[in-house]
Order: structure tokens, then sequence, then C-alpha cells
């Protein structure tokens, strides 16, 4: 994660605010899985769009905008 924010930074400050994953190639509980999985590692919102849509992460976005005003 700290890559990502380094490398988009050059620009102006970046924040990593959660993860969309690909696990079209697994099931239903094989992707649940790894999801909270993946959550619970990083501390982040988590999800696949496609299979749960993106409301998860649209939420990550609001908080974050709430908390810089």
């Amino acid at each position: 994660i700290s890559i990502y924010e380094r490398l988009c930074s050059y620009m102006r400050p970046a924040k990593v605010l959660g993860l969309a994953l690909n696990t079209s190639g697994m099931t239903e509980t094989e992707a649940s899985s790894c999801i909270l999985q993946t959550q619970e590692e990083l501390a982040l919102p988590v999800c696949d769009p496609v299979r749960q849509g993106a409301s998860v992460l649209f939420q990550a976005i609001e908080k974050h905008r709430e908390l810089l005003k």
C-alpha cells in the first residue's frame, strides 16, 4: 500500500482508502473468506465490486472527504 501511495503522491498526497479484489475465479465461500482475510490484514475496507457492489469503497471515500473538511 505504501508503494502505491508513494507512486501517486508525486503530484499531490495520496492515500489508499480501500481495496477492490477480483475474485472471479473463486467460489462464493472462497471469495468471502479472501475478502475478510484481506480486510483484517490491511485494516481497510475490501470488496469485490462485481460480486458485492462498490458501496463499501464509496463510503470510505465519503468518510475521508468529511475528515478533510
